[in-house]
């Protein structure tokens, strides 16, 4: 099981299913256990397409998980799907570092190291810092998440 289906959130339009992930790389979410599939459909692609017209990278991810608010220690029972979207910074080319290269997996929380010796010395900290180099400043995250949440309100 992945950190990432059972990851805190802060709910930002609850009556959207939309949340932010509140412990993991800055992102967003949506939940659901089936129920009104085409409306939560719509909202997405409203938020990607957003993006897209933006011009601002992102990585969609779709896994089974916990409900948003739900406790951290409640088994591990899965009974929704989670699409977490993270809008990033672009990168084009080969990436640079040297234990594992950013991308879907990674801000998903799996990591694999392309060398034994990075993956026996590699800190939490560290990880934490190559991940970061690869998302939205804050600034422009928090500035992105106020346009997203009106854009769900219309």
């Amino acid at each position: 099981m992945l950190r990432i289906e059972s990851a805190r959130t802060e709910p930002l339009c609850p009556g959207q299913a939309f949340h932010l992930l509140s412990d993991t790389p800055a992102g967003f979410l949506f939940y659901t256990e089936g129920e009104c599939l085409g409306a939560l459909i719509h909202n997405i692609c409203k938020v990607t397409d957003c993006l897209v017209e933006k011009n601002i990278a992102h990585n969609l991810f779709v896994t089974r998980g916990r409900p948003p608010g739900s406790s951290l220690h409640s088994g591990t029972s899965r009974p929704g799907i989670r699409v977490i979207i993270w809008p990033r910074l672009s990168c084009f080319g080969a990436k640079e570092e040297t234990a594992f290269n950013v991308a879907l997996c990674e801000l998903a929380g799996h990591l694999p190291f392309k060398n034994r010796q990075d993956f026996d010395t590699i800190t939490e900290a560290e990880v934490t810092e190559i991940v970061q180099k690869y998302l939205l400043p804050e600034k422009e995250f928090s500035m992105l998440q106020s346009q997203l949440m009106h854009l769900l309100h219309e």
